[in-house]
């Protein structure tokens, strides 16, 4: 996946937030959305 700054920027807000908003504690936020990018796939409630 190649983005711009900007474009990026808004996707890991966006991450963030679903993943806060799912319950997971901080520290555990940054890890689910990086591995989410390495995988370049959404993240899976079934996960």
């Amino acid at each position: 996946m190649v983005f711009r700054y900007a474009g990026l920027k808004e996707y890991v807000r966006e991450d963030f937030e679903r993943f806060y908003r799912m319950g997971f504690r901080e520290e555990e936020i940054v890890p689910a959305v990086l591995d989410e990018y390495r995988h370049g796939e959404d993240f899976s409630v079934t996960e």
